[in-house]
This record gives C-alpha cells, sequence and structure tokens, in this order.
C-alpha cells in the first residue's frame, strides 16, 4: 500500500533538493509578498521554551519553522535550507514540541493523529530570507495553480519577478512555470 508520505518524500527526490536539510515556513497568499519584499519572515509566533538549563518557562517570540512537507497550514510553504539557517542561527534554532515537556518521552496529548511534532522554532527574524531560500510551494494542484495565475496575474508576476532564480512548486513538488 503506497502512503502519502512516500509519494511527497519520492517527489521531493525529483527536485534538486535530493539529500538537503529543507526547512519549511507556511503563510498564506496574502502575507507573502510582504515576506519577500521585505526579505524577512517576521518573528510573528511566541512560544514558551522550557530547556534543562532553566526552571522558568520563559516566553520567545520567533519564527516557526517544520521538517515535515506534509504540514498543511497556509496556502504556500517557502522551502528553506536548514543547514544554512542552523550553521547562521545555531542556538536560536530550537526544536520544539507543543506537547510534553523538556525531556519526556511521552506526549501530553497523543490522541492526535499528527501527535509527531516536527517543529523547529527560530528565536528572531529569518533574514535575509532571500540567502535561505531554495523553492516555493503552492499548496494547489497545477491547475488550481494556472487559475491563480489567471485571477491573479499581477500577484504571480511580481512573486516570479522577485524571486527569478527560485523555482515554484505545486502541492506534489512539480515545478510550476
Amino acid at each position: 500500500m503506497i502512503k502519502l508520505v512516500d509519494i511527497i518524500k519520492e517527489s521531493i527526490l525529483k527536485t534538486s533538493f535530493k539529500g538537503k536539510n529543507i526547512l519549511y515556513h507556511s503563510t498564506y497568499i496574502d502575507k507573502i509578498l510582504n515576506i519577500i519584499s521585505n526579505n524577512e519572515i517576521e518573528p510573528k509566533t511566541t512560544q514558551k521554551i522550557l530547556t534543562k538549563f532553566t526552571s522558568d518557562d520563559s516566553s520567545y517570540n520567533g519564527v516557526s519553522l517544520t521538517r515535515n512537507a506534509n504540514l498543511k497550514f497556509g496556502d504556500i510553504q517557502l522551502m528553506l535550507d536548514g543547514d544554512l539557517i542552523k550553521r547562521d542561527f545555531g542556538k536560536k534554532l530550537i526544536p520544539y514540541d507543543h506537547f510534553s515537556q523538556f525531556g519526556s518521552k511521552v506526549k501530553s496529548n497523543n490522541t492526535r493523529s499528527d501527535y509527531n511534532e516536527s517543529e523547529e522554532f527560530l528565536i528572531g527574524a529569518l533574514n535575509p530570507i532571500s540567502k535561505y531560500l531554495l523553492g516555493i510551494r503552492f499548496m494547489f494542484s497545477k491547475e488550481e495553480i494556472e487559475e491563480f495565475k489567471t485571477e491573479e496575474p499581477e500577484i504571480f508576476s511580481l512573486l516570479k519577478q522577485k524571486t527569478e532564480n527560485i523555482s515554484i512548486y505545486d502541492i506534489n513538488f512539480n515545478e510550476v512555470k
């Protein structure tokens, strides 16, 4: 039986990202142009981070990222170079699990079907985004993207113009021209 995860993994291997540590940032169409134009993902998420070094659960503003290409949140996923982010931001990039305390092997909400957390939390802003951006993935089929290009030609045109060397993909990782 073929699983969706296997299809996605096979599709990723068809792209130029084979062997890369890809992190994804999900967003919406009405936000993508601001991110690309400002060359930054602003720190708009607040997380409480409990570490083995502190007993308090301090809150930090930052950027939510995921290793999970299947996470369906938003209209668009930015595909980012995880190794480069890790190299440049180091300890500011933290694996984060909403459902367990630090060091716990037991999830606090293991009834969720997607309880295998794969979030990375970057404390602060991610900039310049152009340094880390590998691709842009619309969470739509190729046909839906073609329809979007017809209905909103200025948005798609501006996106292509501002990311001229970056490939755009559909939900199945097929390149969109």
